[in-house]
């Protein structure tokens, strides 16, 4: 794998290096805080005052670095697995084409659990979705 690249929202998709494809990963989140009391919860409403880490991303087994945001690695052709750890697990195995530019979507659902005072964070958990919006963008150039 050769240096993957940030984006950004209006950028351009890349064409991929020769004798390679590209993987384009578009990473989002939601996230709701919900209050528990005795145990139970009592309230939640969206998440605007705690920070969410990026997700933990891995190529083919190695660690690679990813954010909040369209994210593109060129890859050489043919199967990759692409797994995400946190802040919920997904996985994909993906085949990349020579020239091609195959697009996938990850979304995160993030619980934090909070006390009653809103205050002290209890615990968070995400689950996620890893798929295709919409498969292989192509062949580029």
């Amino acid at each position: 794998m050769t240096t993957p690249r940030y984006l950004g929202a209006h950028t351009a998709v890349p064409q991929p290096p020769d004798g390679h494809g590209a993987l384009l990963l578009t990473s989002w989140f939601t996230s709701t805080v919900e209050i528990f009391v005795n145990g139970a919860m009592v309230h939640d409403r969206p998440n605007y005052d705690i920070w969410i880490p990026p997700p933990s991303l891995r190529l083919d087994g190695a660690q690679a670095e990813v954010g909040w945001a369209p994210w593109w690695y060129p890859l050489s052709a043919g199967p990759h697995r692409v797994e995400i750890t946190t802040p919920g697990p997904a996985m994909l195995d993906v085949e990349i084409a020579e020239g091609a530019v195959v697009a996938l979507a990850y979304r995160a659902d993030i619980r934090i659990r909070k006390d009653s005072t809103d205050g002290v964070v209890l615990e968070w958990a995400g689950t996620a979705t890893l798929q295709h919006p919409r498969g292989v963008i192509g062949l580029v150039g």
